[in-house]
């Protein structure tokens, strides 16, 4: 999770995201869309994302059981591809 989270890129420029692992710039630290400045946010940053699980864990974790208790609750792996996700995230929701 933390991989995932903690490796997003963005442009300066254009804002496009890519990911160092799953989705990387052609050239380090350049937008491949504008030629921009691709860097990582703050609040990407490792330190940033554990604090984010922990409040995860605090305050959001519990709502899962309350809603799974009353039937609220659909459950899509983030796991694949992007396009993908969307897929099932759209099937799920009945789009």
């Amino acid at each position: 999770m933390l991989e995932r989270l903690g490796g997003r890129q963005v442009c300066r420029k254009c804002g496009y995201n890519f990911h160092k692992i799953f989705t990387p710039t052609s050239k380090e630290g350049i937008c491949d869309h504008c030629g921009g400045e691709v860097y990582v946010r703050d609040d990407d940053k490792p330190e940033a994302v554990q604090k984010r699980l922990e409040v995860y864990r605090a305050q959001t974790a519990p709502l899962i059981d309350y809603y799974r208790g009353k039937g609220l609750l659909v459950d899509i792996d983030a796991r694949p591809m992007v396009d993908e996700i969307v897929v099932n995230f759209k099937k799920a929701m009945g789009i």
